[in-house]
């Protein structure tokens, strides 16, 4: 009985409120920030999905709301649930918002579907909107239009075009980006900026395998890029030609971030800045290091630096021929270049007054 009385409370409330309170306003229009209407005011048609402008609504759950109604709120607060249609000001629930447009703040605990965000959209657990104007952060994921500022969630993000940034603790993925991608996996269509991460894909912009063969050292060499014109990751393996087919104590691994200069489709130049090192004495560790996290083989890794000058031209279809420079850099506190690398053209010098000795090697292969 106790409970019938309370629920038939808030709904009586919600109906004296709705007639009492709840004066009817033309809503806004939909520019951004619009001013609002002088009470008594008209425009036909502005209310058929509406039951007009109130500034401020209440709600344990949506049309469960003191004053009843669904409306063009300044405020809204919901113990569980809220429900407007557009929001000038701000929306927060303790669960779920459902709304049209947002000019402001909404935030939820688990999450907000809402149309054009002009402001903030954040929840706990994830956000499903339009156009984002501004910002939009979640605990676990977003899905939205395009973006105008910043969308950042702990697993991923997807959007269309993103001017701004958009980070994720796990994936990102958008058509174009005008700005930057940072999470371990980045996806674009078209990439105008930078993606940092592992694993970046940029459909036009510099991925794929290479082989490239150096005679001074007989190594045998083949690279993966991925990423964007601006920046993207190489990661690589190397081996004397006669240790193809069997396991070697020289296999040499890479990984670094490069840059391209010029058009993928004309003659352009890769630049690489790569940490490498050789990994055949020590493949058992590093695949434990890597795979099972044993973070106790972290003293294993102890690479040297190394510079790569990379010239392709575009032959037929995605098929490449490269030729370029390796630069092997030689610290003297820190000499890790295999013996069997040491060759080609060498000079030293020092840097920030550490000393070492270079080594030029010059290659030729094929890319696609």
């Amino acid at each position: 009985m106790r409970f019938t009385r309370i629920v038939l409370s808030v709904l009586v409330l919600s109906v004296l409120g709705s007639v009492g309170f709840a004066q009817v306003y033309p809503p806004p229009s939909p520019e951004p920030f619009p001013p609002f209407f002088i009470a008594g005011t008209t425009q036909p048609g502005l209310l058929s999905d509406s039951d007009g402008f109130c500034p401020f609504i209440i709600s344990f759950v949506p049309m469960i709301s003191f004053p009843f109604g669904y409306y063009d709120v300044m405020f809204s607060g919901a113990a569980i649930g809220g429900m407007a249609r557009d929001v000038h000001g701000f929306m927060g629930a303790g669960v779920f918002n459902i709304s049209r447009d947002v000019w402001g703040v909404q935030g939820a605990g688990v999450f907000n579907i809402s149309g054009e965000i002009h402001g903030f959209q954040g929840a706990g657990v994830f956000n499903i909107s339009d156009d984002v104007h501004g910002g939009q952060g979640a605990g676990v994921f977003n899905i939205s239009g395009d973006i105008h500022g910043f969308q950042g969630a702990g697993v991923f993000n997807i959007a269309d075009d993103v001017d701004g940034a958009q980070a994720a603790g796990v994936f990102n993925a958008a058509d174009r980006v005008r700005g930057v991608q940072i999470g371990l996996v980045n996806i674009a269509d078209e990439v105008d900026g930078f993606q940092l991460g592992l694993i970046n894909i940029a459909r036009y912009g510099v991925n794929g395998p290479g082989a490239s063969f150096e005679p001074q050292t007989g190594y045998v060499w083949g690279w993966w890029q991925n990423g964007s014109r601006h920046l993207y990751t190489v990661i690589g393996l190397g081996l004397p030609a006669p240790d193809l087919f069997n396991s070697s104590d020289r296999l040499v691994g890479s990984l670094g971030i490069g840059s391209r200069f010029g058009r993928n489709d004309d003659l352009h130049l890769d630049l690489e800045a790569v940490a490498a090192q050789e990994i055949g004495p020590d493949l058992d560790a590093f695949g434990r290091l890597f795979w099972d996290c044993d973070t106790s083989l972290i003293g294993v890794v102890s690479p040297y630096p190394e510079l790569r000058i990379r010239a392709g031209l575009p032959m037929t279809g995605k098929l490449e021929l490269v030729a370029g420079l390796t630069m092997d850099f030689d610290l003297e506190d820190w000499p890790m270049v295999p013996d069997i690398l040491k060759t080609g053209f060498s000079w030293s010098g020092s840097c920030f007054g550490e000393a070492f000795t270079a080594y030029t090697r010059w290659f030729i292969g094929l890319k696609l």
